[in-house]
């Protein structure tokens, strides 16, 4: 059950590097922190109220997450002490993207760490979230010697079933779940542990998968995302700002599916800037770095329904059904991108 990520391998062009991060206002090179000026929060209209939103509904299941990171100080509850490191660094990653207190800046990445009004903060830097760790501790590696973190299917079941049976304060409080995860194979204990999460009301928002259709591979949409009851995420590529570079998937091979399109809604997933654990992790980067693929879509997707849902919408198609309505349509409207204040006015913020 592969991990769904995908390191950035090549240079960022001088458009990506205006489009992510605008130009100071003067000659100093002195200005505010603005979240909504990185190019992912610019491309969706993240309202910058939401700074102020103390949301406690969002629980993700990942690799861990570094609990000594400076970006997620007071910002996630762990389900056990090993939820609490990070041998991986996807999961610091993507809740440094929902919820990160700080900026992230590193030297490494061509970025002053003086100049936090370079970095993003979270989608939601006020919120707090519930965090557990799926992941096998034990890696194998590739022929470059790198190390390659997968589910424990085991434990992956057990973290469900904690949530399905809600029996502390805390886990009742979760209504979404972020999984930026998957498996091109469905698991008959993966449907009915997903079921029960989903019966109790709880929202799942999960990543496609990363292969390109136009690349000529098969691959359906992955599991859990390809379940009719989950959001599916598709990731929105940079392409000078237009915002119509998707990466496709085919859901074709998943007959049990009626769906009309290969995901529910896109969100940015290229060029995204997020942090990473502060030791040594799989991807070689501490503290930040940047990470492509629908993973990190996800996040942002699981941020907005995190708030739709605070706001008394409760039914996963409604929930679909606004996001698509009030989203950006490109191409011939068969892709649907995120847009957040839409969706939050006519939720009542």
């Amino acid at each position: 059950v592969p991990y769904i990520f995908s390191p950035v391998t090549r240079a960022r062009s001088d458009a990506e590097r205006d489009a992510a991060f605008p130009p100071p206002p003067d000659s100093s090179g002195a200005f505010a922190v603005k979240p909504e000026g990185f190019w992912p929060t610019k491309a969706i209209d993240r309202p910058a109220s939401w700074d102020d939103l103390g949301l406690r509904n969002i629980a993700i299941l990942d690799s861990g997450c570094d609990a000594n990171h400076p970006g997620l100080q007071d910002a996630v509850d762990y389900a056990n002490p090993e939820s609490a490191t990070d041998a991986d660094g996807h999961g610091t990653f993507i809740a440094n993207i929902i919820a990160g207190r700080e900026a992230v800046a590193s030297w490494d990445l061509g970025l002053d760490p003086g100049a936090v009004s370079d970095t993003p903060t979270g989608m939601l830097p006020g919120s707090r979230l519930w965090m557990a760790n799926v992941m096998d501790p034990t890696p194998y590696y590739d022929e470059n010697g790198n190390a390659i973190y997968t589910l424990e299917p085991g434990v992956f079941s057990r973290e469900l079933n904690r949530l399905a049976k809600r029996k502390t304060a805390r886990l009742q409080e979760i209504q979404v779940l972020n999984l930026s995860l998957g498996s091109t194979y469905e698991s008959t204990t993966m449907k009915k542990d997903i079921k029960a999460v989903q019966d109790k009301g709880i929202i799942v928002v999960a990543a496609a998968g990363n292969t390109p259709k136009d690349q000529g591979f098969p691959d359906p949409v992955l599991y859990p995302a390809a379940y009719p009851r989950s959001i599916s995420v598709g990731a929105i590529a940079f392409d000078g700002g237009s915002g119509n570079t998707m990466w496709p998937r085919t859901n074709s091979d998943l007959s049990e599916l009626n769906r009309d399109l290969p995901w529910d809604i896109c969100a940015p997933g290229e060029w995204i800037l997020s942090g990473l654990p502060m030791e040594e992790n799989s991807l070689g980067l501490t503290f930040s770095g940047w990470l492509s693929g629908t993973s990190m879509a996800a996040a942002y997707v699981t941020a907005v329904v995190a708030v739709l849902r605070s706001q008394g919408m409760k039914d996963r198609d409604s929930i679909v059904d606004y996001l698509r309505n009030t989203g950006w349509h490109a191409w011939n409207d068969d892709f649907v991108r995120l847009k957040c204040p839409a969706a939050t006015k006519a939720a009542g913020h």
